[in-house]
């Protein structure tokens, strides 16, 4: 009978396979089995002598280890964000700092920001004047809603 020989390299190319099936956007759920995969391949290129059935077991452990650190700690800081704002850019906006070129009178009408021209809205229903600098608080709809921050008026 012979037996089954498992080198360094076999555990670096189920490694670098797992990692290109992860980046087709399993989620995660390869990036464990390919730690595993990696640090078994460090293992026995010190211990070449390892039994294949040990490094085999050593890579199951291994794999459930790095998958439940992986969900336990990193998955949470991606869904972090509770507001989705790819290809929203009102909520893009929110928190952005603007200075006036020109009076709103009834406290709200259109700004330049950037590229795009904006209906923007006071939340306080006062007059803005040119050089007040406003705060986007929020939004409704493609509306933006503003204040003026006090703290930055530039006249």
């Amino acid at each position: 009978m012979t037996d089954i020989i498992l080198h360094a390299w076999h555990w670096v190319i189920l490694g670098l396979f797992l990692i290109a099936l992860e980046s087709c956007g399993i989620g995660g759920m390869l990036l464990g089995a390919a730690a595993s995969g990696f640090v078994i391949a460090s293992i026995v290129h010190y211990y070449p002598d390892l039994v294949w059935s040990t490094q085999v077991i050593c890579y199951g452990f291994l794999t459930i280890g790095f998958t439940w650190l992986y969900w336990h700690f990193f998955k949470p800081v991606n869904l972090t964000k509770s507001e989705n704002t790819v290809n929203n850019r009102a909520a893009q906006l929110k928190g952005s700092l603007i200075t006036l070129k020109q009076d709103l009178p009834l406290g709200e009408g259109k700004v330049q920001i950037a590229d795009t021209l904006w209906h923007v809205k006071n939340t306080d229903n006062a007059p803005l004047q040119c050089g007040d600098s406003i705060l986007v608080t929020g939004y409704s709809g493609m509306v933006l809603l503003v204040c003026v921050d006090n703290k930055r008026i530039v006249k």
